[in-house]
Order: C-alpha cells, then sequence, then structure tokens
C-alpha cells in the first residue's frame, strides 16, 4: 500500500557552469538535514515512497546526479569522476547553512569516494548509512567496492549498512523494507546531538 507524503515537496534548480542541477526536498529547511543519494540512472523522484514513511522532524534533500532525472548532462567529453562530483556537489549546496552544506556533502561523498569531501574540504564526519538490496549483490555490483558490507572499514565507526530483499528499485517498490531501520538511524543520531 502506497503511503501518502506527509511533508511538503520543493523542487530546486541550481545554476551550474554547464547547466542546471535538479534537486527534490522534503519538510521543513530549519529542521536537521538528511540527504537522500541515489546511484547512476536514478531521480530524486524515486525517493518520495520512502520519504512518507521516514519522520517528518527533518529536512530531507536528493539531489539528481548531473545526467539524471531533471538536472542537465554534462557537455560531452568533460569527466564524471567523484573528484567533479564534490565540486558540483559544493555547488549544489548553496543557500544552506555551512553545517547543512557539511552533512550533504559528506553523506554523498563518504561511500562514493572513501570519505573524499572529508579529505578534500573539510575534517568532520557525518553517520551514512547505506541500503544494499539482496538482488544487485547477486549480480556482483558491489564486488568492486568490498569495504559497502565491512562497517569496521570505516574509521570512525558511524557507517552502518542494511540489506534488503528487491532489487535495485526497491526504495521506490518496497520502502518499508528498510524505512524503519533508516528511521532509527536518522533518530538516533539526532539524541546524540542533543
Amino acid at each position: 500500500m502506497k503511503a501518502a507524503l506527509r511533508l511538503k515537496e520543493q523542487e530546486y534548480s541550481i545554476k551550474a557552469p554547464w547547466g542546471n542541477i535538479a534537486a527534490l526536498a522534503w519538510g521543513d529547511p530549519s529542521n536537521p538535514p538528511v540527504i537522500l543519494c541515489h546511484g547512476k540512472l536514478d531521480a530524486s523522484s524515486g525517493f518520495r515512497p520512502l520519504v512518507s514513511r521516514l519522520p517528518t522532524c527533518f529536512f530531507y534533500l536528493s539531489i539528481d546526479l548531473p545526467g539524471n532525472g531533471k538536472s542537465d548532462h554534462l557537455p560531452k567529453g568533460v569527466r564524471y569522476t567523484v573528484v567533479d562530483l564534490a565540486q558540483q556537489l559544493m555547488m549544489q549546496t548553496r543557500g544552506l547553512s555551512k553545517e547543512a552544506t557539511e552533512h550533504v556533502l559528506e553523506r554523498c561523498l563518504v561511500p562514493a569516494g572513501d570519505g573524499l569531501y572529508r579529505k578534500i574540504y573539510t575534517t568532520t564526519t557525518t553517520p551514512t548509512f547505506c541500503v544494499l538490496a539482496k538482488k544487485m549483490i547477486e549480480l556482483g555490483v558491489y564486488e568492486p567496492v568490498p569495504f559497502v558490507m565491512d562497517e569496521k572499514a570505516w574509521p570512525h565507526g558511524n557507517y552502518k549498512y542494511k540489506i534488503v530483499e528487491g532489487g535495485h528499485d526497491v526504495h521506490i517498490d518496497n520502502p518499508e523494507y528498510m524505512a524503519d531501520d533508516i528511521s532509527n538511524f536518522i533518530l538516533e543520531g539526532t539524541k546524540a546531538k542533543l
């Protein structure tokens, strides 16, 4: 059964040197931010079913990475690496507070770049929760990055993951498989800061 969105949805378009970067946000921007980062060939709108099941006391932000969703493609010949992604994400967070910006960037780049944002731009650490679809594991998608299934590989002990039944679109088709775990994870982090 689909749950209705309980938070107000807001679309954003951020100017970048090559075009526009699209983002969707849910909730009150004065609440603690939570970044939802999709993979290749996905769009921010895919998080609607999941967001409808998460606590309403957060500000959820999902950015359409270049060439995904409503974001413009990078020009032909432009490289698309994790280093470039760090710069693009910096542009996307213009207008957010320093803390919110660091939170957003850290969430996007820790899993993808072994803490690249932290190594380049800051020394803060942010807890990260990764959802892995069982069918994608069976296909060998995560073999090049075995650390995503090794919580001890993360130096600050602030990384958790969950393996859920389903495939690539499990967050759309069956958000209930992960919503409680994500909710507990982000609520736990908030309580620790009070």
